[in-house]
């Protein structure tokens, strides 16, 4: 499992874009790698990150 900050160097793109993707994910837009919450916690699975790209 990848954090935000991993995800968004991999993808070479902003913190804050990965973010906006969530928040629009969470109104059933999909955008972005899928994600999930432990908590207050986001991260984001190898498999799915694979996937995405």
């Amino acid at each position: 499992m990848y954090t935000e900050d991993e995800v968004s160097e991999m993808l070479q793109i902003s913190l804050s874009q990965l973010r906006k993707w969530r928040m629009k994910h969470s109104r059933n837009k999909s955008q972005g790698p899928p994600f999930k919450k432990i908590g207050r916690l986001v991260r984001y699975p190898e498999q799915g990150l694979l996937d995405y790209v």
